[in-house]
């Protein structure tokens, strides 16, 4: 997971994949 602030390209890649996942890591 990357510990880049919620909104780079990676991120925005990954919560497009794991929304849920990624909100609730992130929440």
């Amino acid at each position: 997971m990357n510990m880049n602030s919620p909104g780079s390209q990676s991120t925005k890649t990954h919560r497009s994949r794991n929304s849920r996942k990624y909100r609730s890591s992130f929440a």
